[in-house]
């Protein structure tokens, strides 16, 4: 798989997660019930849709650094550009995993009654659960499995064009 085709992966799994972001930034609610518990839903406001709006915002900067990782630099940006490009794609890629590890471990503890939830909030946490582990769970590995893809290979083909490269003459 090139990189152009993992840059535009990553870039598309930022893009369609910010989607329902912008819809929710509207200050709609539909389709939130399946990532929030009924009350906050309920109580959703002003700080809710800038929430939603941040991670909208957020995850499109994270599809315009997957791009930008098969764009052409002028030759005196592409030693900082690169070095900056490198960490923005492993720190998208770290953060999908930590989250991928996140929704794991708190829903399979409650789920397990490793952990414990009030009663009256389980009919809402299985709900919630069922999203999270079916829906979002895979959407999560997906998401960090492409961004660990375009980091490494990003960070690779760079170690290979800087053993290929000439050295810099003295000017």
């Amino acid at each position: 798989m090139s990189l152009r085709l993992r840059a535009q992966l990553a870039a598309a799994w930022g893009i369609v997660f910010a989607a329902p972001h912008v819809y929710w930034a509207t200050g709609r609610k539909e389709g939130l019930g399946t990532a929030l518990s009924d009350r906050v839903v309920r109580d959703a406001g002003l700080a809710m849709a800038l929430s939603c709006a941040g991670i909208a915002l957020f995850c499109l900067c994270g599809a315009a650094v997957a791009l930008a990782t098969v764009r052409e630099w002028p030759p005196r940006w592409q030693a900082p550009v690169r070095r900056a490009l490198v960490g923005l794609t492993w720190f998208g890629a770290v953060l999908l995993i930590l989250r991928s590890l996140d929704i794991f471990v708190e829903f399979s503890a409650i789920l397990t009654r490793l952990w414990s939830l009030p009663g009256g909030d389980w009919p809402n946490y299985l709900h919630l659960a069922r999203w999270f582990m079916f829906v979002y769970l895979p959407w999560f590995v997906l998401g960090a499995i492409v961004w660990t893809r375009l980091a490494w290979h990003y960070t690779r083909a760079g170690q290979h064009a800087s053993l290929r490269a000439e050295p810099a003459t003295a000017g």
